[in-house]
């Protein structure tokens, strides 16, 4: 009962000296064991009820849908970005043999300060890369990295997924994810 109050509220200061005032904890020795025992040994119970609500966490799968398409010689990544979600645009790249892949994106960024990266331009509406591939070899591995967050939640380690497509006639004929 104890622990649960004192995850209830962000200013301890105050229970502190709510719970000096009580009669059962009244010296410093047997608050400081409770306080041990609290946020020491049952932190789980703080994180995981209070700062991570489970209905609000999504996998990075759910938050970031990725699918591929083409249009004649254009392959197509196309990102749907969860409304609680965003993609920092300075970690989305797609390279070839450590190569940097000259693309288009299409979708809006928003310039925010963050917490981690400082000033960052961030996606938070569904986007789409797009990659003539009209230069490229008849087979091509590519690979499409990302990092985003979950608002206020979580941040998502980086993301890297690899992409085999094959050409005919300088179209895309097919790809997939490996």
């Amino acid at each position: 009962m104890i622990c649960y109050l004192l995850t209830l509220s962000p200013e301890y200061s105050l229970i502190y000296k709510f719970l000096e005032k009580m009669i059962f904890i009244k010296r410093q020795n047997t608050f400081n064991l409770v306080m041990f025992i609290c946020f020491f040994l049952f932190p789980s119970h703080i994180v995981s009820e209070k700062s991570f609500p489970p209905e609000r966490l999504l996998s990075v799968d759910e938050a970031f849908k990725v699918s591929l398409s083409s249009l004649g010689n254009l392959l197509i990544i196309s990102f749907k970005i969860n409304k609680d979600s965003y993609i920092y645009s300075e970690q989305l790249t797609i390279t070839s043999e450590n190569n940097s892949i000259n693309h288009e994106i299409i979708g809006i960024y928003e310039e925010i300060e963050d917490e981690f990266y400082g000033a960052s331009n961030i996606y938070e509406d569904d986007l789409s890369i797009h990659i003539d591939v009209e230069s490229f070899t008849d087979e091509k591995e590519l690979s499409l990295s990302y990092q985003g967050c979950l608002k206020n939640l979580i941040c998502y380690p980086k993301i890297t997924k690899r992409i085999l497509f094959k050409r005919i006639k300088n179209k895309v004929n097919s790809f997939k994810f490996l």
